[in-house]
């Protein structure tokens, strides 16, 4: 008796190109919605000081100023009242840690006689410049934390979606 061949299932080019799990998912008992992203792929767009949500660039007018909006997406990047305090306790998290390795390795490498003018004055240097020289970084990957924790709302994607919309490229609606 011959068995039968297994063949694999016939696909389109199309799904063979974007499987239907990277392109969209259906939520629980809600619309269809974009695929929600990795924690490493929104820490690596928040730390190189892009949208994490698409991936866009030039989010920042100056180097301490941030646009309202995504230029991509159009995603808002302030979601609530209050949504950045969280990126002041970032950047003086990263700026202790900079900060207590300095000091550490300053003492480490000078004992058994440290300068310690020389170290508070490189100590009181890094407190300056670091929380400076991170600071949008610190707000682009707060973005990326609180997406990772709180996905869009249909709200927001909405308001986004109005919002390329009134810019002129919507885009042509999406296949379901």
């Amino acid at each position: 008796m011959r068995r039968p061949v297994r063949r694999p299932p016939i696909h389109s080019v199309r799904n063979r190109a974007h499987p239907p799990s990277a392109i969209a998912h259906r939520g629980p008992g809600g619309p269809l919605q974009p695929a929600p992203l990795g924690w490493p792929t929104l820490v690596l767009r928040g730390l190189r000081r892009r949208c994490p949500s698409c991936g866009t660039g030039h989010l920042f007018s100056r180097w301490v100023r941030m646009v309202e909006r995504c230029p991509g997406c159009g995603m808002r990047f302030e979601r609530e009242e209050g949504f950045f305090l969280g990126v002041y306790f970032l950047n003086i998290t990263l700026t202790q840690v900079v900060l207590m390795a300095y000091v550490t390795v300053a003492f480490v490498w000078t004992l058994p006689d440290p300068p310690m003018a020389a170290v508070l004055a490189g100590a009181a240097a890094i407190a300056i410049l670091v929380p400076v020289a991170i600071y949008p970084a610190c707000r682009t990957l707060w973005a990326a934390v609180h997406l990772g924790m709180q996905p869009l709302e249909p709200e927001e994607q909405a308001d986004a979606a109005a919002f390329r919309f009134e810019r002129g490229d919507a885009g042509p609606p999406p296949d379901r």
